[in-house]
């Protein structure tokens, strides 16, 4: 549990930095708003070897859902992120 939550507070203060927002949770995933159509930065993370979960059947067209991982999960994340953005 200690891990999940170091986990998300990293992945809350990465989405910060971002601009990004996101819908702080209780439990081992994330929900954040891509800013622009999910299914575009999904395409984008997926080329770069990091799945995460569109939520447009969810109605929420520019949201995923990522999974909290262990540290070097989620940096890689957040670098992936930063990419498929234009941001790294």
């Amino acid at each position: 549990r200690a891990l999940t939550r170091e986990g998300k507070a990293y992945l809350y203060a990465a989405f910060q930095r971002l601009g990004l927002g996101y819908v702080p949770s209780e439990a081992n995933f994330v929900l954040f708003d891509a800013g622009r159509p999910a299914a575009e930065v999904f395409d984008a993370l997926l080329r770069r070897g990091v799945l995460v979960r569109p939520c447009g059947s969810f109605g929420l067209p520019d949201h995923l859902r990522v999974t909290v991982g262990t540290p070097e999960q989620n940096r890689r994340f957040v670098e992936a992120l930063k990419a498929a953005l234009g941001e790294g």
